[in-house]
């Protein structure tokens, strides 16, 4: 009888996936197209005609990566660990958003929908703080209204290269404080502390500023980004996972190889023209949205698509042939921005692109072969 129940038990749980899964899925799948399509655009942008993108995508390459992509990346991710079915709300708005943007009719709501998006997210994660008081999720909470901030800019039509700092400053306070709330395994001084949040304070005040005086308000926030990346490789925990072997140490090298990105892209900030346009404008958003934001999604993919999708995962793939082609791929884009090589700069763009493809190839056929070895090891 007992073995009856377990069968059972099993039976329920795989069931209780089989919905979840359903339920996540095409929130995952909706922010791989926008990501499709942004790829797309950006190539298009960099001189590969080979294909039209939909009429007016070209010119909604930031929106698709940042609030189609990344922003219900984030979103479902927090979502899924609310214990709240409205948290969906918030990944669902993104993806709207997205689902606006193909449809010309409709595309001048798509803005006001990635604002909803943005509330819905503080909302969650406002949820937290007020349970947990952890000074992470209030400062993940001021993450999601900097979003707001710069899908509000977006919806009043504001140039691209006044709305991205505040679409940056999202994503980098997000993933540093995600990094912060590790070292509550490793306790850090209350100095450091206060540091970490007057480096926040210091770029949200670059970004304000640069609204009125764009030139040194950019300068501003890169100093902080430069401060925020020398803090990080001080104090993040992640420097002693180096030796650990396996997902461990990858996911160590792939943050590591993101912070010195960040580095270069706050020295790329620090002296930029300020033309919204060219080869200076390209280093400095690429610098930061490809060699450290998709450095950090390189390195937690492995742990956070199955945790949405509820699916195992095996530490054993191999995780580092995308993650190399990426950064080669990223140092000849900057280099040919640097010298004025449009050949350089053109190369390194679609080798960008097929490093984000070999990622998720490698990523769902390690995740496919991890689930066979489980059930088979469940079958024996």
């Amino acid at each position: 009888m007992s073995s009856e129940v377990s069968i059972f038990a099993s039976m329920q749980r795989q069931s209780s996936n089989l919905r979840t899964r359903l339920t996540r899925l095409p929130f995952l799948l909706l922010a791989i197209l926008a990501l499709v399509f942004g790829v797309w655009s950006g190539l298009w942008r960099a001189g590969w005609l080979f294909a039209l993108p939909p009429a007016g995508l070209i010119s909604l390459h930031g929106p698709l990566m940042v609030c189609g992509f990344l922003g219900t990346l984030i979103s479902l991710e927090r979502a899924v660990v609310l214990p709240k079915f409205w948290g969906y709300s918030a990944p669902l708005s993104s993806v709207l958003s997205v689902l606006a943007l193909f449809i010309p009719p409709l595309r001048q709501i798509a803005p006001l929908l990635a604002i909803i998006a943005s509330l819905a997210l503080f909302l969650i994660l406002l949820f937290f703080y007020r349970r947990e008081h952890h000074l992470h999720f209030a400062l993940m909470a001021g993450g999601a209204i900097l979003w707001g901030i710069g899908n509000f800019l977006w919806l009043k039509h504001l140039p691209f290269a006044q709305i991205i700092p505040w679409w940056m400053g999202f994503l980098i306070i997000t993933i540093a404080s995600e990094r912060l709330e590790l070292t509550r395994f490793r306790p850090l001084p209350a100095l450091a502390r206060n540091a970490f949040v007057a480096i926040l304070v210091m770029m949200i005040a670059g970004m304000t500023v640069s609204l009125s005086f764009f030139l040194p308000g950019i300068r501003l926030m890169s100093f902080a980004i430069l401060l925020l990346a020398s803090w990080l490789f001080r104090f993040d925990i992640i420097r002693f996972s180096l030796k650990k072997g396996g997902l461990s140490t990858f996911i160590a090298v792939s943050l590591l190889l993101g912070y010195g990105w960040l580095i270069i892209g706050a020295l790329l900030g620090m002296t930029w023209d300020g033309i919204g346009a060219g080869m200076g404008y390209d280093q400095f958003l690429h610098a930061i949205f490809l060699g450290f934001v998709f450095s950090m999604i390189f390195a937690h993919a492995p742990l956070i698509f199955p945790a949405i999708l509820k699916v195992p995962l095996s530490s054993t793939g191999n995780f580092y042939p995308h993650l190399i082609l990426l950064h080669i791929s990223l140092l000849l884009r900057i280099l040919g921005d640097g010298i004025h090589l449009s050949q350089f700069r053109t190369w390194g763009s679609i080798l960008n692109a097929l490093a984000i493809l070999l990622f998720f190839i490698i990523t769902v056929k390690t995740i496919l072969k991890s689930q066979k070895s489980t059930s088979n090891g469940k079958t024996a």
